[in-house]
């Protein structure tokens, strides 16, 4: 028997009678945050950390991943049939993607919320680095103990 774990997202948004315009949408937004999740796990093998020398709509410096966080949602949601337009605030105009008719959707989104990218760490599977040293652990916070290959937590 399926619990409640074992449910798709189209399915507990269709069960509970979610607007289907919505739950669409809402499954885009979904998608949107597993192709980001990729992206910031992978971000310092892809030299996505840093600043991308632009800002955004208030006035505060962007970083690489703002700008791609910003292009994931837009291009992923802009999928759904129903999005007639989408807003960020890492852009100062709103991307209409089709005149808008009743019932159609506007997403405003702030599509990567972090305090600085120094707190974004890389995510990487457990492995071995090119030294050969060993390396594992959650978003790269791992040393390496004195004199040994075994990953240390900080």
């Amino acid at each position: 028997m399926a619990t409640e774990r074992d449910i798709s997202l189209n399915d507990y948004l269709r069960a509970r009678k979610i607007d289907p315009a919505l739950a669409t949408l809402v499954e885009h937004i979904a998608k949107s945050a597993i192709v980001m999740a990729d992206h910031l796990k992978a971000a310092a093998f892809h030299d996505q950390i840093g600043n991308a020398g632009t800002r955004n709509v208030q006035d505060e410096e962007q970083k690489l991943l703002d700008v791609l966080a910003d292009r994931v949602f837009r291009e992923t949601c802009a999928e759904a049939a129903s999005l007639a337009a989408y807003v960020s605030e890492e852009v100062d105009d709103v991307a209409w993607l089709k005149a808008p008719l009743a019932g159609d959707l506007i997403l405003y989104v702030d599509p990567l919320i972090y305090l600085s990218n120094e707190q974004i760490r890389a995510s990487p599977p457990r492995g071995q680095s090119a030294d050969g040293r060993a390396w594992s652990g959650r978003y790269g916070q791992v040393g390496y103990r004195a004199g040994t290959s075994a990953p240390a937590r900080r």
